[in-house]
């Protein structure tokens, strides 16, 4: 049992060993809060929070701290892990009525364009100017991003912001070696659309893939534009990996070819669609 008399950091060296941020404490927290939000959800799935703060030698690192189990690198079952995916998702934005949820989902999606273009941003700022990345870029930014995601608000299309683990990939995901659990852990979570979690199965560098996929829309049915709007939420990784992957060339290359083929795809962005 912890408590702040038996606990001991066992791990030599420790502090030199967490990166110094100034979000740091605010990252920390958030993964605090969001571990405890999913296990209200899958208790059996999730491990307990434990604490978060910042060390007393030095308040500029921060550390996040949740109940130990051992657990096997195996991948689990895939109806299994999908279930428990569903649980999760099940759960809608405790925003009140219909309008604010409505309202809530409007600035998600916003939220969505904001994140990818400073991914984008950063991205070039790393691998440097591209002429055609360039100009893919502020076409996916205003053409494809809202072609396909103000259509899920328009006409009898009603989504609802659901509770996401955000940062869904078999590095995150264990079998616990005593009861045989499928334990998820590292989310980020927030109130999004529930085909965001699903941006990294796209890639064969995962061990997730379609089969998940397509064992998910067997309880969660594809609405239009599904594929596409999957390749959209696959991108910002790639984005990310290019990022902290500078010598990587071939993300960059992949992240290009994906925007090309959306953009040609949907080049007269939402007015077009209406």
């Amino acid at each position: 049992m912890f408590n702040k008399t038996n606990f001991r950091v066992t791990v030599p060296n420790i502090r030199d060993q967490i990166p110094t941020s100034e979000n740091g404490a605010a990252m920390a927290k958030g993964e605090y809060e969001a571990t405890k939000t999913l296990r209200n959800v899958v208790p059996d799935n999730v491990p307990k929070p434990v604490a978060h703060g910042t060390l007393a030698s030095n308040s500029s690192k921060a550390f996040f701290l949740a109940e130990y189990h051992d657990m096997s690198d195996d991948l689990p079952d895939t109806g299994e892990l999908v279930f428990v995916i569903a649980k999760i998702h099940a759960i809608t934005s405790p925003t009140g009525n219909s309008d604010s949820i409505l309202r809530r989902f409007r600035e998600i999606l916003r939220l969505i364009i904001r994140v990818m273009r400073h991914m984008l941003s950063t991205e070039r700022e790393i691998q440097g100017p591209d002429e055609e990345m360039d100009e893919l870029a502020e076409k996916l930014l205003t053409k494809v991003m809202p072609r396909l995601i103000r259509t899920m608000e328009t006409g009898e299309n009603k989504i609802k912001p659901v509770l996401l683990h955000a940062h869904l990939w078999h590095g995150n995901v264990g079998i616990e070696t005593k009861t045989g659990a499928r334990m998820l852990y590292d989310s980020a979570s927030f109130y999004g659309h529930n085909e965001y979690d699903f941006g990294m199965w796209r890639r064969p560098r995962y061990r997730f893939d379609r089969t998940h996929m397509r064992k998910y829309h067997e309880i969660s049915a594809p609405v239009e534009d599904e594929d596409d709007r999957n390749a959209l939420y696959a991108l910002r990784n790639d984005l990310l990996t290019s990022i902290t992957c500078p010598a990587n060339k071939k993300m960059r290359q992949l992240a290009t070819e994906e925007m090309r083929r959306l953009v040609v795809k949907s080049p007269d962005g939402y007015e077009g669609y209406e």
